[in-house]
This record gives structure tokens, sequence and C-alpha cells, in this order.
């Protein structure tokens, strides 16, 4: 017969391998070793006795120092708040457009639309439905979305520019994160050659020191150097 003690340390040690493989403790409920352990159950069980006070404190302690995280989904709900008051401090408000992703990647629209599915079929807590509200998120958030969608890339421009000290996104910058925002700067001028960009804008990103045609610089500089 197994006895608690060794059911724990077994748990423990493939927690320990799975940290050590995935650089993080904490499994899929789902998951199972390539022996045929099953972690994932293992975990969540731990998470039941944490929860219902049924677990020693000497467990408890082993457990946190590697990480292990005791309320995943709690833990989730807080990174998106994090990044939905990142976005509000960079746009004034917390509620992303559709393409919107945060600098590091993270999906904020989607984790969004997924608190607004849980709110309409009434699966999400009052304390996280005020929580939300608090910081002025909306249930039904109405974009426009060509006006929002240019109000986002300029800030971004704005952003650029403040660590490059240049408002044009410049190829030889080497970061996957500023690839789209170089790609909308050229939609910018193409539109601004063919007439079809609104004066409004056109001056917001003059006002910036946007360039309209990029190759004029570097003309520039060779005929200086023919002088």
């Amino acid at each position: 017969m197994i006895s608690f003690a060794h059911f724990f340390k077994k748990g423990y040690e493939e927690t320990i391998k799975y940290k050590a493989r995935f650089g993080k403790p904490n499994a899929p409920h789902t998951y199972v070793t390539p022996e045929g352990y099953r972690l994932g159950a293992w975990q969540s069980t731990q998470r039941v006795k944490y929860k219902n006070n049924r677990i020693s404190l000497v467990k408890f302690r082993k457990l946190k120092k590697i990480g292990f995280v005791w309320d995943p989904l709690g833990q989730a709900f807080e990174k998106g708040i994090q990044h939905s008051l990142l976005h509000k401090k960079q746009f004034g408000n917390p509620n992303a457009p559709a393409d919107y992703v945060s600098p590091d990647g993270y999906q904020l629209r989607n984790w969004q639309n997924y608190q607004r599915y849980k709110y309409r079929n009434k699966r999400l807590t009052q304390e996280r439905i005020r929580t939300l509200e608090k910081i002025g998120f909306l249930w039904k958030p109405k974009f426009h979305k060509r006006s929002h969608a240019f109000e986002h890339r300029y800030q971004q421009t704005l952003e650029y520019k403040k660590l490059y000290g240049d408002a044009n996104v410049s190829r030889s910058v080497n970061s996957p994160e500023w690839y789209p925002l170089g790609a909308w700067q050229n939609n910018q001028r193409f539109n601004f050659l063919k007439n079809k960009l609104d004066p409004e804008k056109i001056q917001k990103l003059n006002k910036i020191g946007f360039r309209w045609r990029l190759r004029d610089k570097r003309k520039k500089k060779r005929k200086g150097k023919k002088h």
C-alpha cells in the first residue's frame, strides 16, 4: 500500500522534472508524463487540499519554493488586469482593439473578450466584475476601427521616437515588435502620395517629424558628400 508521504514525494519529484523540462512547475490539468504519471491531476489535488486547509505547512513551503502556483486561474486573471492597466496608461483606456497585441506578445484582446464572454454567461464573479469596471473596462466597447487604429499606431510611433530619437521606423532596428509599425508607416506614406490621408492626420504626423519620403534624406546625404 502506497503511503501518503510516498504519494507526495512522487508528485513533487515529477514536478521538479517538469520544471527542468519546461521552465515552470505548473503542468496542465490533463498532463501525463511520458512514463504515464498523471502529474496534472496530482497538482490539482494539491490545490484542492490547499483550498480546504488540508495540506501541511512543510509541503506548502516545498511547493511554493519551486514556484508552484496555487491559484493558476487567479494568476491568469491578474496578468490580464495588469496588461489592461498598461494599455490604459499608454492609450487612455483599458479596452484593447481587435488587432492589439502587447509588446511582450500577450494577446490582450483575446483575454478581454473571454472576460466579456463569461460576463454574458454569468460565469464571472462579482469581485472580478467590480475589478474590471473599476479600471474602466467596457462590456460592450464601441470602436471606430479606422480612427482607433490610427491613434493606436500613432501612439506607438511616439513610443518609438522616445526610444530611438526618430519617429520613422528604421530597417536597422532588429526587433519583431516594430515590424507592424513600420508597415503601417509605409501605408501612411502611400495614402499620402495618393491624396487619401486626412489633413488632420497629416498634421499630427508632421508635428512629430514623420517623413513622407524616406529616400529623400538619403539623397541629401549623398549630395552633401559630393560638395
